[in-house]
């Protein structure tokens, strides 16, 4: 974006030896950062988001379009406060794991998770990234 980009976790697929995909997390304060379509979130919610991009094997980013599906991946994942991306895994289904922490009050969490509130005023989040890639 044209605002700050810090990225502070990359990982590739296990045992992916060549025109491997790097998936990269890490935190932003650039409204225009770019974001595929049909991301997760596609704006920043509170001027400092964490987002979370997968880049195609060749380093690049494919935007996409409602009639031409991407294949890479990028959102925002934040609520009203300060979020960052600090790590990343990916398992050999592609799915990726981010560790980060949150500012937030109204950080997107699921019903069903181990918890559904802030511990305090900075609370960890580990979410799970299902992959659209095969």
């Amino acid at each position: 974006g044209t605002d700050a980009d810090f990225a502070y976790g990359v990982a590739v697929k296990p045992g992916c030896a060549t025109n491997c995909s790097a998936y990269v997390t890490g935190v932003t304060y650039a409204r225009d950062f770019p974001t595929t379509t049909g991301a997760f979130d596609r704006s920043i919610s509170g001027g400092v988001d964490a987002f979370v991009t997968m880049l195609k094997g060749d380093g690049t980013l494919s935007l996409g379009t409602p009639s031409a599906p991407t294949d890479s991946h990028s959102t925002f994942l934040g609520g009203g406060g300060f979020e960052a991306g600090y790590a990343i895994a990916v398992d050999a289904g592609g799915n990726a794991y981010i560790t980060g922490e949150s500012l937030s009050s109204n950080f997107p969490i699921t019903p069903f998770a181990a918890r559904t509130a802030p511990l305090r005023v900075t609370s960890t989040f580990s979410p799970k990234w299902f992959s659209r890639v095969t």
